[in-house]
């Protein structure tokens, strides 16, 4: 088998398992983010199970009928970026 097959299959492999990844992490880390300011909290699995497929429905809603919506907020995300490294120069340090 050719190296160019090796490549194009964990490609194809990441491309599957990375997006769930991300959004479970995004979960865990919002109920780390409450275990950390409420000590004796702890998260049950199926509370992670939930906010993940909370997130899930977010990014299928996002993804399919907010599109427009994403590349405007991404022209501010950017311009509020350029802003804060502006002032970030500015200031002593």
């Amino acid at each position: 088998m050719s190296q160019s097959y090796y490549t194009g299959s964990f490609l194809s492999i990441t491309i599957a398992f990375i997006p769930p990844t991300l959004i479970l992490v995004l979960a865990e880390l919002t109920f780390t983010c409450a275990c950390v300011f409420h000590q004796d909290y702890v998260p049950k699995r199926w509370q992670i199970w939930l906010l993940f497929q909370l997130f899930n429905l977010v990014y299928l809603f996002a993804l399919k009928y907010w599109t427009a919506f994403l590349g405007e907020l991404n022209s501010v995300g950017s311009g509020l970026h350029f802003h804060l490294l502006l002032w970030l120069s500015d200031t002593d340090w």
